[in-house]
């Protein structure tokens, strides 16, 4: 759970905060009934990203935020990391065959992680202290090229 909106009590005994639990649906929209309809059951997800093939995505399941990779149809579903690491912006490589993402743990820096598309322990791509965010593959798969941030990022869901 976040918290913000922060006020103290008249008394100054007490503070009224604001909870925040993030939840989010997976949907797609159906020309023929012009409707949105459940993808993938309507799990609670972010960061989702699909396979150059289409036939995988990737994505962080809320709110524990933990990243996964399955078939489009929802089978197949792997658990690619657990806590303390806090994955966002996951990629596909060109080939499927690994995955590369953002880990944002609050109390340090901002690190990209690679990980099989099979599962098995990540690598950190390039061990500094600066920031690392938002990677991505060049179209051969040979090359990631990433951001860096100035200054500490926040992470805001």
């Amino acid at each position: 759970m976040g918290f913000d909106s922060i006020t103290p009590m008249p008394d100054g005994k007490k503070l009224l905060v604001r909870g925040l639990v993030p939840r989010f649906e997976l949907v797609q929209y159906d020309q023929r009934s012009r409707q949105f309809i459940p993808f993938l059951s309507g799990i609670s997800a972010d960061d989702l990203e699909f396979s150059r093939d289409g036939k995988w995505v990737v994505y962080v399941s809320e709110p524990d935020k933990t990243l996964w990779r399955s078939r489009i149809d929802g089978t197949d579903r792997l658990q690619l990391t657990s806590p303390p690491v806090l994955p966002i912006v996951p990629r596909w490589s060109p080939d499927g065959a690994r995955i590369v993402y953002t880990d944002a743990q609050h109390g340090r820096s901002w690190r990209n992680l690679l990980v099989s598309a099979q599962g098995g322990p990540a690598t950190e791509m390039y061990p500094e202290n600066d920031y690392q965010c938002d990677p991505t593959w060049s179209p051969d798969g040979q090359q990631l090229v990433y951001g860096r941030t100035p200054y500490v990022c926040r992470l805001e869901h």
